[in-house]
């Protein structure tokens, strides 16, 4: 069988990239638009967490909407994610450590992160 080439490279010589995941659940209902910190679980009420703490997002909010890489789920079901608010997406970027969601969440929401480890 023969080799399997991406931009030149032998795939099965390229490493994997290693993901980080982060489920926060929601302790108490949170408005629209609150910023949420991905590795406290800051402003969702705080969250209970369970993954890894060091967490974080892409450096901008283009790289957080474009990068497939990063994944939020919000009980389960993926999430449209946007740059800022002003995109009117299920979810935003608000800081590499932190997201909001357009709409308000409840309690027991599961909001699953995953994003690429960066070097």
């Amino acid at each position: 069988m023969g080799s399997f080439f991406i931009d030149g490279q032998d795939v099965d010589k390229i490493a994997p990239v290693e993901r980080k995941e982060m489920i926060i659940t929601v302790q108490s209902n949170v408005s629209a638009n609150t910023a949420i910190n991905i590795q406290t679980g800051a402003g969702a009420g705080p969250g209970s967490l369970d993954g890894d703490t060091d967490i974080e997002l892409p450096d901008s909010g283009a790289e957080f909407e474009s990068d497939e890489r990063v994944t939020i789920d919000l009980n389960g079901v993926g999430q449209d994610k946007g740059a800022s608010a002003a995109t009117n997406d299920d979810v935003y970027w608000v800081s590499t450590t932190e997201i909001a969601f357009e709409i308000g969440l409840e309690a027991t929401d599961k909001i699953t992160v995953r994003a690429p480890r960066k070097c």
